[in-house]
């Protein structure tokens, strides 16, 4: 990484409290975002759509890159499908991937082609 870059992860855990005082100020300054969400959680799912809709709205300054990842592909009782992740992805300008943790190699897939097209190093 070059010293002007800067990283913040944070997990916000689907609080509405947190837009107003964590999420729309640190939003301001992202160039690239990654929502998760679990497949066998809707509520989940329907907090990146509102977030991801937020934040593209205006209110906060636009950023470049989206990564939207699914976790939980291993467990069978999903309540979300991969159709709609992938057309969820496709609404706020990202790409989908879905993950588990039984393969930890998708989700660095994932992460390797987020850092690509930023263009920072890779692990």
């Amino acid at each position: 990484m070059t010293e002007d870059t800067r990283v913040i992860l944070a997990d916000f855990s689907g609080k509405p409290i947190y837009w107003d005082h964590v999420v729309e100020p640190l939003a301001k300054e992202l160039t690239l975002a990654v929502f998760v969400f679990d497949f066998t959680n809707r509520a989940t799912f329907e907090w990146v759509r509102a977030t991801a809709s937020k934040m593209r709205s205006g209110r906060v300054a636009k950023f470049g890159r989206t990564l939207l990842l699914g976790n939980k592909t291993d467990v069978l009782n999903k309540v979300v499908t991969v159709e709609e992740a992938q057309l969820l992805a496709k609404e706020i300008g990202g790409s989908f991937h879905a993950v588990s943790i039984k393969d930890p190699e998708a989700v660095l897939r994932a992460f390797d082609e987020l850092l690509e097209v930023q263009s920072i190093p890779k692990r």
